[in-house]
């Protein structure tokens, strides 16, 4: 009985793999803009498969310009290439920022090219809560690392202050400080050197 289960169970993991491989192809289709037509009863049957955020991602991916892995009959078959593609697709959609971040710009400059043309806009993109907070942090970790950079080359750890890019650290500022030699000249002494 219980090898019974195990088999079964076995035979649903191959099928959810090789379906959810097979509803990747249409949908990727679907997203391409080189692609003229896909069946309507097809797309319905991939929206079912594949989750609306990996669908997203999908869009997101042929908008960067990104082609999207597919796997062919045979590894689609394959129960452990299946399900580790799945799992794949799945964290992807969930975790690659970057390719969001490039997707979602060229998204935005599709739909600005589309109103200044007069033609319909593509059809909106509902991006995961958090997906949108990971962006966030990719962006502000971007922001950070750029300050510090600059800070780098400016030869301050904190952006302030520091030698001007070029010199060595170390080496002291040019500018107008003050050392204890300087003195200001009062209104009734003469101008020249002083001895």
């Amino acid at each position: 009985m219980e090898a019974r289960r195990a088999w079964a169970r076995q035979i649903h993991a191959q099928q959810v793999g090789r379906r959810f491989a097979e509803a990747v192809v249409i949908l990727d289709r679907k997203a391409d803009p080189n692609v003229a037509f896909v069946d309507d009863g097809d797309l319905a049957w991939a929206q079912n498969v594949v989750p609306e955020d990996v669908q997203t991602y999908l869009r997101i991916r042929a908008y960067a310009g990104l082609q999207t892995r597919t796997l062919g009959d045979d590894a689609r078959g394959d129960l452990q290439r299946s399900s580790a593609y799945r799992a794949d697709l799945l964290r992807s959609a969930a975790t690659d920022f970057e390719v969001w971040t490039t997707g979602l710009a060229a998204y935005d400059r599709a739909v600005a090219t589309a109103a200044r043309h007069g033609e319909p806009a593509p059809a909106p993109v509902f991006v995961p809560t958090a997906v949108e907070e990971g962006i966030a942090k990719l962006a502000a970790d971007k922001a950070r690392r750029l300050t510090e950079a600059a800070a780098r080359r400016a030869g301050g750890s904190s952006g302030a202050g520091g030698t001007p890019a070029g010199k060595p650290p170390g080496t002291p500022p040019t500018g107008t400080a003050k050392t204890d030699d300087d003195e200001e000249p009062t209104p009734d002494a003469p101008a020249g050197p002083k001895r």
